[in-house]
């Protein structure tokens, strides 16, 4: 059971057609500069308001739980 996770696709030839996930790996071999590896590209459903806060969000829940 899953409820509590986020959900996180990994799906290469389109964008995802659920509506419900939170991040989409779109490629595994994309490249940055400094990396000489093949990285995995991702985006988040949202807006970057919506980032700030679903990062802060996560923030808080590490320090409730390792303070």
């Amino acid at each position: 059971n899953f409820d509590d996770y986020d959900i996180w696709m990994s799906k290469l030839c389109s964008e995802p057609t659920t509506k419900n996930w939170r991040f989409w790996q779109y490629s595994h071999d994309g490249t940055l500069t400094g990396i000489s590896a093949d990285v995995d590209l991702n985006t988040f459903n949202g807006g970057f308001e919506e980032l700030d806060r679903y990062i802060n969000s996560k923030k808080r829940i590490n320090e409730d739980t390792y303070n």
